[in-house]
């Protein structure tokens, strides 16, 4: 599957908003890994400094908390994100892989 850079473009403006809207700062780094059936967005930098304050204090507890919210939360932060992208798209959110640990956040959208 090919997607044109103007479309990157858009994807990667419309989650670093979405990311800066959730923690008041934007993601240290992103990128798009193309699949044929899929596309992933990476997001590295994710979490909000109360989060990193959370997980410092509470470790696995909080990890597991923070999972649910974001798991919680991924449909409707996919429908702020097409809310964001310019045009007609029938993709959908299929899940996101979070690593707390890392920092890196994956969010696997479906064609």
């Amino acid at each position: 599957m090919q997607l044109t850079n103007e479309f990157k473009r858009n994807v990667l403006k419309a989650t670093t908003a979405i990311v800066k809207k959730k923690n008041g700062k934007g993601p240290q780094n992103i990128y798009i890994k193309v699949h044929s059936d899929a596309f992933h967005i990476v997001i590295q930098g994710f979490k909000s400094d109360y989060e990193n304050y959370l997980i410092s204090s509470f470790g696995d507890e909080a990890i597991q908390i923070l999972k649910g919210l974001y798991d919680r939360d991924a449909k409707f932060m996919h429908q702020d994100f097409l809310d964001h992208l310019e045009g007609n798209h029938d993709f959908v959110l299929s899940h996101v892989v979070l690593d707390f640990e890392n920092d890196v956040c994956q969010a696997i959208i479906k064609l």
